[in-house]
C-alpha cells in the first residue's frame, strides 16, 4: 500500500508539473477549468491516501491484536500443560500421602490457576472478537481458544473434585 502510495503520488507531482506548463499557456476559462481539475485530482489522491492510510493502520491494529491473543495462547497453553500433570499426580496420591499435604499442594495449585482467570477471560473475549472478523484462521484460533477454556474448566473442576475427597 505504501508502495503504491508513493507512486500515486509521483504521478501527481507529474500531473502539477504538467498542469504548470498548460497554466503559462492558457487564458480564462480553460485556465480555470485546469486548475479545477487538478485540484480535484488533489482531493481525490488526499481522500484515497487517508482511506489507505487509516486502513492500514486498522490492519496493523488488527494484526497485534491478532499476534497477542496468539502468544497468549501459547503462554497459557504452556501454562496448563503442567497445572494438569500436577492435578493428576495430586489424584493419585489421594489415600497415599497424608491429607494435609494433599491440602497444602491443592491450594498451592489453587492459588497458582487464580492468578489466570483474567488471562483465560482475556483470551475468551479476545477470541469472539477475532472469529467475528471471520475467515479460517480466526475460526482455527477460536476453536483452540475453546479447547483451553475447556481444559480450564475440567482442572477447576478436578480442583473441586479433589478438595471433595
Amino acid at each position: 500500500v505504501k508502495e503504491k502510495l508513493v507512486r500515486l503520488r509521483t504521478e501527481i507531482d507529474k500531473v502539477e508539473q504538467k498542469r504548470n506548463r498548460v497554466l503559462r499557456k492558457v487564458q480564462g476559462e480553460s485556465r480555470d477549468n485546469v486548475i479545477r481539475a487538478v485540484e480535484r485530482l488533489k482531493q481525490e489522491w488526499q481522500t484515497v491516501n487517508e482511506d489507505l492510510n487509516e486502513r492500514q493502520s486498522r490492519l496493523a491494529g488488527c494484526r497485534e491484536q491478532w499476534d497477542a491473543l496468539k502468544k497468549n495462547c501459547e503462554m497459557f497453553e504452556s501454562w496448563i500443560k503442567p497445572m494438569e500433570f500436577a492435578v493428576e499426580e495430586l489424584e493419585k496420591n489421594i489415600g497415599i500421602s497424608s491429607i494435609v499435604e494433599i491440602k497444602s499442594h491443592l491450594r498451592d495449585l489453587e492459588k497458582q490457576a487464580t492468578t489466570k482467570t483474567g488471562i483465560v477471560n482475556n483470551l475468551v473475549s479476545g477470541g469472539r472478537d477475532m472469529v467475528t472478523q471471520g475467515g479460517l484462521q480466526a475460526r482455527q484460533l477460536w476453536q483452540s481458544v475453546e479447547a483451553l477454556r475447556h481444559r480450564w474448566t475440567v482442572l477447576l473442576a478436578k480442583f473441586k473434585a479433589i478438595r471433595e475427597k
